[in-house]
């Protein structure tokens, strides 16, 4: 295929180099041999000399730099006529005269025009009547060197009418095809202009379409990984800058509440107009132009109203300023403004730009708040989850019989893990209607929490009591300018002091008190206290309520402990009177009976009666020791939550059977791997047992066997006594039976009595591992 040509003068000229060069190789050989066979046969006239120069000069043309392509096509026709005159001259019709009077028209209709290619149709026309003349008057035999040349008038005539229509017919159609190629050409030159302008039309929007995309992936690639509101912005505005080859910028927010735009990011401003412009008015920043999201605002200082936004402006040397909203989900939500300091405006496409990369930041703006609503709904969730589980925790603790100090000094604890504050304590009536003062503190230096000391009605606490209702303080100091600056008589001097004091003592500038409420009574009241001024929502209103209500549940709890300690303390002197009075105050009636025989006896004589009196009087004295022995152990039994069962059951052998002078004996078998309902009801069972051994059997001696096994556990117990019948005592209900078959019951077991006429009782008990149905999760 051809090379593209940008233009027809170009093509011209490389065809006419071609036609020359063609022409020239061509005719070497003939003009040599002309020359050569003319030197030989010694023929050289001035003529051939001159044909010769023609060609000699039609080669220079051909190699000859620097010469205008129209100047070299007239010379090379000039130089073709001249070949053509002396071909006539030399060899008449004979030569190839007439061919370069054929083909020189021809010639120049194709490289230099229409016009010229007439021109020389005449010419041709004109050299050829020339040639035709002399040869009638005989002038061209002469110089002739072909001697049957036909020199006739009518040949001439003949030939020319034939070379004339020749050459009309071919210049006509040389015309019409060069007319034809001409349009064709001139058509094609022009649409492969155009193609060229649209293709470097289409690769400028290429290149503009893929640096914005560059700039909206690389300001998505970025930001995507981003959170935080502020670094969104300071990286967009960056990106955006550089992409607009901008000096200067910032990036604002949208205040919804206020209607105004914030400073947000910032690149390339002086701090004086940073602070000048930190928080810009919406209608001020659009001067007077209306927001749209699809269009960016783009205006000259100049254009801007007299005011101080424009003084600002002006003392920052801009010139001129472009803006573009930043949307997320059709809601604008802030802009960014570019500036410069030169004079220089944005194209359309970089205005499309510019608005492409609000959208892009816009929507990044909105998936940041989605992340930041999404996390804090899980941090809500996970806060809420604390919330509840701390509470679980406090009721739990609430449900112990932990010491009342205790407890309240972990509702504190935990009111500060709960409530967030940094500090936090508990303070009640020094005395009814007293003075109020901190029981339990957390975080509190221990000298503050000893100074505290106020009135009800005194103080955002005093308050919160006095009027049984939470009382909120978010900035203390505010508080204490607005009371300072209150009419004498509406600020209680207590109040400032109070607030004065906490900031000076504990640095704590925000404080929410609620009061404790037991059975209607002001009891007092929690304060929770904050390093960092803040406001308190509803929720914390209620949750500090919610402590304190737990507060006053732990109060009355403890209350309700005391009392049923004093009632169960009451109880329990009342069964020790009982037990005293049947048993050891019998016995000890019964051995002043038996001393009053005795002496009676003694004084008439008897004194084989006085032994017998003396002895029952030692049995009925040991008996009353063994009661008394029984009932002072009773008054502090083992603790079986920190001994085992065969511990509790050997301490109390020691404590009563032995030192009553009981053979005793307590064998152990196994590892104990006991529940502490099982322990105790095993234990109480066996003390029930060796109850009914001393004060009923009369035993002696008393064996114990306690064997722990793999699935089940077994307590035996033996005495050598008097024994019973054990219908009657079923039937009585006494010798608590009852109760003993009742404890093994709720383990599960089963429970074995024998009690033969000769004397002794065997008690067994086995009870399974596992613990029964009331005691799911045991150990026995």
């Amino acid at each position: 295929m051809h090379p593209p040509y940008d233009d027809l003068s170009q093509w011209r000229a490389r065809a006419l180099r071609f036609v020359m060069v063609v022409g020239a190789a061509s005719g070497l050989p003939a003009f040599v041999s002309v020359v050569y066979n003319s030197a030989t046969q010694g023929t050289l006239s001035p003529l051939l000399w001159v044909y010769a120069a023609g060609y000699l000069w039609f080669a220079i043309l051909l190699l000859a730099p620097g010469i205008p392509s129209p100047a070299r096509a007239t010379m090379f026709m000039a130089a073709s006529y001249t070949i053509a005159i002396g071909s006539f001259f030399r060899v008449g019709l004979a030569g190839s005269g007439r061919l370069y009077l054929v083909f020189i028209p021809a010639i120049a209709t194709i490289l230099i025009g229409i016009p010229a290619g007439y021109v020389c149709l005449g010419i041709s026309l004109a050299l050829y009547g020339g040639f035709a003349f002399l040869a009638h008057v005989g002038l061209l035999a002469a110089w002739l060197t072909v001697l049957d040349n036909p020199l006739g008038l009518g040949f001439w005539i003949e030939a020319g009418i034939a070379l004339a229509v020749f050459l009309v017919t071919l210049n006509t159609l040389l015309d019409l095809f060069t007319a034809k190629h001409m349009r064709t050409l001139v058509t094609s030159h022009r649409v492969a202009r155009e193609l060229e302008k649209a293709n470097a039309t289409l690769e400028r929007r290429m290149q503009e379409r893929g640096r914005e995309m560059d700039l909206l992936n690389s300001v998505a690639a970025v930001v995507s990984g981003l959170s935080s509101l502020e670094e969104i912005l300071k990286v967009s505005l960056e990106k955006t800058m550089d992409a607009f080859g901008l000096e200067a910028g910032g990036a604002y927010g949208l205040d919804e509440k206020s209607g105004s735009l914030v400073l947000l990011a910032h690149k390339g401003l002086s701090d004086a107009f940073i602070g000048q412009t930190s928080r810009l008015d919406l209608p001020a920043a659009q001067n007077g132009r209306p927001l749209n999201a699809e269009l960016p605002l783009s205006w000259a200082v100049a254009e801007y109203p007299s005011g101080p936004l424009k003084q600002y402006i002006e003392a920052e040397g801009l010139k001129r300023i472009f803006g573009a909203p930043l949307v997320a989900k059709g809601k604008i939500v802030g802009g960014i403004v570019l500036n410069t300091r030169k004079d220089h405006s944005l194209t359309e496409e970089e205005e499309s730009l510019l608005i492409a990369v609000g959208q892009q930041i816009g929507l990044a703006i909105e998936n940041a708040r989605l992340l930041e609503l999404e996390r804090a709904q899980h941090a809500e969730a996970h806060r809420r989850q604390e919330v509840a589980e701390g509470l679980r925790e406090t009721l739990a603790v609430l449900n112990s019989d932990s010491p009342l100090q205790r407890t309240l000094s972990f509702i504190i604890t935990q009111a500060c893990r709960l409530m967030q504050c940094d500090a936090s304590s508990l303070f009640q009536f020094e005395s009814p209607g007293g003075y109020l003062v901190i029981q339990a503190s957390h975080g509190l230096s221990p000298e503050y929490a000893r100074s505290v000391r106020f009135k009800a009605g005194q103080g955002a606490a005093g308050h919160a009591v006095a009027d049984r209702k939470p009382m909120a303080v978010p900035d203390a100091d505010e508080e204490v300018r607005t009371m300072r600056a209150a009419p004498p008589g509406q600020a209680p001097p207590e109040d400032v002091d109070s607030l004065e004091r906490m900031i000076r003592m504990t640095g704590y500038h925000a404080v929410l008190s609620v009061p404790l409420i037991v059975q209607n009574e002001g009891y007092g009241g929690i304060t929770l206290y904050y390093r960092d001024r803040r406001p308190f929502s509803e929720e914390d209103v209620q949750l500090a309520t919610t402590l304190g209500v737990q507060a006053a549940m732990a109060i009355e709890n403890a209350r309700l402990r005391e009392r049923a300690g004093q009632s169960a303390a009451v109880e329990e002197r009342n069964r020790l009177a009982r037990e005293l009075h049947d048993s050891v105050a019998q016995s000890l009636y019964s051995v002043t009976l038996y001393a009053e025989a005795a002496a009676r006896r003694v004084a008439a004589g008897e004194t084989a009666e006085v032994s017998e009196h003396l002895r029952e009087l030692g049995t009925t004295a040991r008996d009353a020791l063994r009661e008394m022995r029984l009932l002072i152990f009773e008054l502090s039994p083992p603790a079986l939550e920190k001994s085992s069962l065969a511990d509790a059951i050997q301490a109390r052998l020691d404590a009563v059977e032995s030192r009553g002078g009981m053979s005793v004996q307590l064998q152990v078998e196994g590892t104990e791997r006991l529940g502490q309902l099982c322990r105790q009801e095993l234990y109480q069972v066996a003390q029930e047992a060796l109850n009914n051994a001393l004060k009923h059997s009369r035993a002696q001696s008393v064996k114990i066997l306690l064997e722990y096994g793999e699935k089940e556990t077994r307590l035996c117990i033996r005495d050598d006594g008097v024994g019973f019948r054990l219908d009657q005592a079923q039937k009585s209900g006494g010798l608590g039976l009852r109760s003993m078959r009742e404890r093994v019951e709720r383990l599960g077991g089963t429970l074995a009595v024998e009690s033969p006429p000769s004397g002794g009782t065997a008690l067994c008990v086995t009870a399974p591992a596992g613990g029964g149905a009331e005691n799911p999760g045991g150990g026995c």
